[in-house]
């Protein structure tokens, strides 16, 4: 077992090296690159988002057919939230303010130093992040390392870890917030749990829909901290960059337009290819019609989660905090408007939850086939489309949507073993209502 985990990590390490080299010679090629712009915009007083010109129609500044390989596209013309330069197309910082905040020590490097050093937190967020979930189910030292070692291996090779390394993604270092916040939870560290929570939702602000499961479960200490860090990094923010540019923030956010991105796991960008192939300028009634599937399909989501949550709450706090997250953590990716491939990682807890609630339970074989068989999908590379317009329903209700298929089979899979394990046979566990 230890040569195959040092052959796996020997195996990432160079297979994240070749990789890094690669993505530092082309800068743009990483996301890691428009934080760093963002942070130096900032330095030279500038706002630190922009918006892409219009690229959905042939003809426009920044369709592809219009983009030329030397100069700026025809039709951009400079203003606050224009990138300008010699890549004026490129996709914005969809991070709040806070974020950009937090990053700009290192953005005061020269570009491939601060993409090393970022590379290397995030490598060493998942490191940690496996050791905290290895850690948490075994006491011997010897099966700490040697699972340490075979847990980190995989997770270092999986593509989804992998794509969040080599774009320079925050995707690691939220997991790692989380992870700390399900150990500290079980620890029955509530306060500490809900600070991890809320540091994670100041970087990704679809996490603050965590407040209503914490809300049902009733834990007032972790709601309290999860609140406060929240506000604390708004209020740094606004004190830093000042209001205007969060109020850029919210016009960027609002000007985006590749939530169907095959990328994309969550019910809106599902939604949003199964209508890609009409026209909204032409056929009205679409936005309507996909605004109002995703709210419905969203609320169920988050009304299951929440309700859920609420009737695990009398459970003993070490299972109440792993069936907390095995509902949570694939709620919020699909009810989040992105929910980019490089998050799927964050299913690595709710299935370690998993694999340790249910040893004892007569269908736990089948729980796990279940959740491997529907994580699968997830291994298998395919080539980002940012703004699919596909003509074929094989290919929107398929392939582009093979990511979504995986998140949510492995939701349902999370959420029925849940409720199996904890009012099925596992209901004697429960306290009884005082």
């Amino acid at each position: 077992m230890w040569l195959s985990a040092l052959l796996l990590l020997f195996s990432a390490t160079v297979q994240r090296l070749t990789a890094g080299e690669e993505t530092v010679a082309a800068p743009p090629s990483s996301d890691f690159y428009k934080f760093y712009l963002s942070a130096r915009r900032a330095d030279d007083g500038k706002s630190i988002y922009w918006i892409i010109p219009p690229k959905i129609k042939p003809g426009d500044p920044c369709h592809p057919d219009s983009i030329r390989k030397l100069g700026q596209p025809e039709g951009i013309t400079e203003d606050r939230l224009t990138l300008g330069g010699p890549i004026p197309c490129l996709a914005p910082n969809l991070n709040p303010p806070f974020f950009t905040l937090l990053l700009t020590p290192i953005t005061k490097l020269h570009y491939e130093l601060a993409w090393w050093i970022w590379a290397a937190i995030s490598t060493a967020a998942t490191i940690a992040s496996m050791w905290l979930i290895i850690k948490t189910f075994y006491t011997e030292l010897k099966k700490q390392t040697l699972g340490t070692a075979l847990l980190c291996a995989l997770m270092l090779l999986y593509y989804p870890n992998f794509t969040d390394f080599t774009l320079g993604q925050v995707g690691s270092v939220l997991l790692l917030f989380i992870t700390l916040a399900w150990r500290d939870l079980r620890n029955e560290h509530e306060y500490r749990m809900g600070l991890w929570l809320g540091i994670a939702a100041s970087l990704k602000p679809f996490l603050l829909i965590l407040a209503l499961p914490i809300l049902a479960q009733r834990n007032w200490k972790a709601l309290i901290a999860f609140g406060s860090t929240a506000a604390l990094a708004l209020s740094a923010g606004l004190l830093w960059y000042g209001w205007p540019i969060h109020a850029d923030y919210k016009e960027v956010a609002n000007h985006v337009t590749w939530t169907a991105s095959n990328w994309n796991a969550s019910l809106i960008g599902f939604v949003n290819r199964a209508f890609s192939s009409f026209d909204s300028s032409e056929h009205p009634w679409v936005r309507t019609a996909v605004t109002g599937i995703s709210v419905v399909l969203c609320a169920i989501t988050l009304g299951w989660c929440t309700w859920m949550c609420a009737r695990t709450r009398k459970l003993p706090i070490t299972d109440r905090a792993d069936h907390f997250f095995m509902h949570t953590i694939p709620a919020t990716l699909l009810i989040s408007p992105l929910a980019w491939l490089y998050y799927l990682p964050w299913l690595c807890l709710p299935a370690a939850a998993l694999w340790h609630l249910s040893q004892s339970h007569p269908a736990a074989r089948t729980m796990k086939l279940a959740l491997f068989a529907s994580m699968v999908a997830t291994i298998f590379p395919i080539l980002m489309k940012s703004i699919p317009t596909p003509r074929n329903p094989t290919i929107w209700w398929g392939h582009d949507s093979l990511y979504f298929y995986a998140l949510t089979a492995a939701s349902i899979v999370f959420f029925s073993s849940a409720r199996l394990i904890a009012f099925g046979t596992s209901r004697m566990h429960l306290k009884e209502p005082s």
